[in-house]
C-alpha cells in the first residue's frame, strides 16, 4: 500500500507552460483594462500556487488559497487557451490573462494540481459553430 503524499511531495509535482501574458492595473476585460502590459513568460503550476514568471515585469505568484476562480476558454480554431486569473491579492496587477498555444497542456496541469476550472461560457466557438452547420 502507498503512503500518502505530503505537501512536500505534491509541491515537488510542478508543471510549466510557456505563454504571453497581459495584465492590467484596472478594469475587467482585455479591453476595457489599463495602464496594461503584454509579454512572453512562463506558467508554473503546483498544488499549493501558480506562479507566472515574465520576461521582463518580474513575477506573480498566486496562493492557491488567494485564487478566487479560473476562467479558461479554449479557441479551438486557432488552437490556442486563455486563463483568467481572479485573485484577492493587492499587490498583483487586477486582472491577469495568460494565453497558451497548447491547451490541453494548460488545462491538464491545472487538474493535475486540484485546481478547480471553469469553462467560458461562449469558449467553445468553433464546436457551436459545427453543430449550427450539421442542422
Amino acid at each position: 500500500m502507498k503512503a500518502a503524499a505530503t505537501d512536500t511531495d505534491l509541491e515537488s509535482h510542478q508543471f510549466k507552460v510557456f505563454g504571453a501574458l497581459h495584465t492590467a492595473r484596472s478594469g475587467d476585460s482585455f479591453l476595457k483594462g489599463t495602464h496594461g502590459s503584454d509579454e512572453l513568460g512562463f506558467l508554473r503550476v503546483s498544488p499549493m500556487h501558480i506562479r507566472i514568471d515574465s520576461c521582463f515585469l518580474g513575477r506573480y505568484d498566486f496562493p492557491k488559497d488567494a485564487i478566487e476562480k479560473l476562467i479558461f476558454r479554449e479557441h479551438r480554431i486557432l488552437r490556442i487557451a486563455r486563463l483568467r486569473i481572479i485573485h484577492k491579492l493587492a499587490d498583483a496587477p487586477k486582472y491577469v490573462l495568460f494565453v497558451a498555444c497548447d491547451p490541453e497542456e494548460l488545462k491538464a496541469a491545472l487538474t493535475a494540481c486540484g485546481f478547480e476550472i471553469s469553462e467560458a461560457q461562449n469558449a467553445r466557438c468553433g464546436d457551436q459553430q459545427k453543430k449550427d452547420s450539421r442542422s
